[in-house]
């Protein structure tokens, strides 16, 4: 099985077995892709949610559900 496939798949069993308990790694990871753009590690909470939500199309374009 090749590597991408094998983290689509981790990824997949992750988000169909604990559904809620996904919700602080998208906003981590989301935050993570603004800090690394913007350099500021400060957040006011429209950009937390613009930042989950960003993080929530990416995977969902890289899982190719979208």
């Amino acid at each position: 099985m090749k590597l991408g496939q094998t983290c689509k798949s981790e990824i997949e069993r992750m988000l169909k077995n604990s559904q809620t308990k996904v919700i602080a790694p998208m906003v981590t990871f989301g935050l993570v892709r603004e800090y690394l753009v913007s350099g500021n590690p400060l957040f006011s909470d429209a950009q937390i949610q613009r930042a989950y939500e960003s993080a929530v199309h990416h995977m969902k374009t890289f899982l190719g559900t979208r």
